[in-house]
Order: C-alpha cells, then structure tokens, then sequence
C-alpha cells in the first residue's frame, strides 16, 4: 500500500501518438494475473492500425500495433514512450 502522505506521486505526462512512428520504443504498462507493477517493453509495428484491420469493425478509431507483449490483466494499461509520456 502506499501512504498518500509520505509518498508524492506524479502524473505521467501526456504525450502525441500521432508522432509515433514504426521502429518507436514502446513500454507497456499493468498487471497481468495479478502480478503487481509489470512492464514489458516492445516496439511500435504500426502506429495508426484501423479498426477494421484489427477485427474490430464494429469499432471506430485507430490503434497502435505494438510487439509489447500484453497479456491478460495488462491490456488496457498505459503505453508510454521513450521519453516517459503516455500515448
């Protein structure tokens, strides 16, 4: 547990994912099967992957292709670059 009056945590910047480009270091970012601060690091395949070549159609956006691997419970954590931002 962390105690929120010794401890000054910090948000974690918000950077642009429209400047990722393919070859971009990636870190991925949870808690797979319950396994506490986990991260993998991969790197960025395809930075604007359609919904649809996904298997998502039924989806709109774009996603981020990645070879970070993300497992169950660490899906859906933050992808941060290289310089620490959120994207």
């Amino acid at each position: 547990d962390v105690d929120s009056s010794t401890c000054k945590l910090v948000k974690a910047p918000l950077g642009d994912s429209s400047t990722l480009h393919a070859g971009d270091w990636v870190i991925a970012v949870g808690c797979p099967a319950g396994l506490d601060f986990t991260v993998t690091l991969g790197i960025v395949s395809c930075p604007k992957r359609s919904a649809s070549e996904v298997g998502a159609s039924h989806m709109k956006g774009n996603y981020i292709q990645t070879d970070a691997a993300l497992n169950s419970g660490n899906s859906g954590g933050p992808l941060v670059n290289d310089a620490g931002q959120v994207v």
